[in-house]
């Protein structure tokens, strides 16, 4: 799944840029175009837009920010935004701050 979400990622940015390059703005080969195309054309229309999603980690906490709990992830709603809504990306942004590298080691 990492593998079709980064494949429809590059894709976005292939179809929007004009021109097939990469970000060091290389020229990218016929087969990555292809294989590209062929993702795309198995994708629905749903997890095109879910893909181009981006949400705050607010979405899928189990606890509210101020609340005396520690952070913590919430299986469910994780599970909801990646399969069921197919979230491209999931901002470690929340209100005005983000949660230090060492929340998450």
């Amino acid at each position: 799944m990492i593998a079709k979400i980064t494949y429809c990622l590059v894709a976005a940015v292939l179809l929007f840029s004009g021109r097939p390059v990469t970000a060091a703005g290389q020229s990218v080969s016929p087969a990555v175009q292809r294989r590209v195309g062929q993702l795309l054309k198995q994708m629905t229309l749903e997890e095109k837009v879910g893909q181009m999603t981006q949400v705050t980690i607010e979405v899928v906490s189990a606890v509210k920010k101020d609340s005396e709990g520690p952070h913590a992830l919430d299986p469910a709603k994780l599970e909801d935004a990646l399969v069921n809504h197919h979230v491209g990306s999931i901002f470690n942004v929340w209100d005005s701050g983000a949660f230090a590298l060492d929340h998450w080691q």
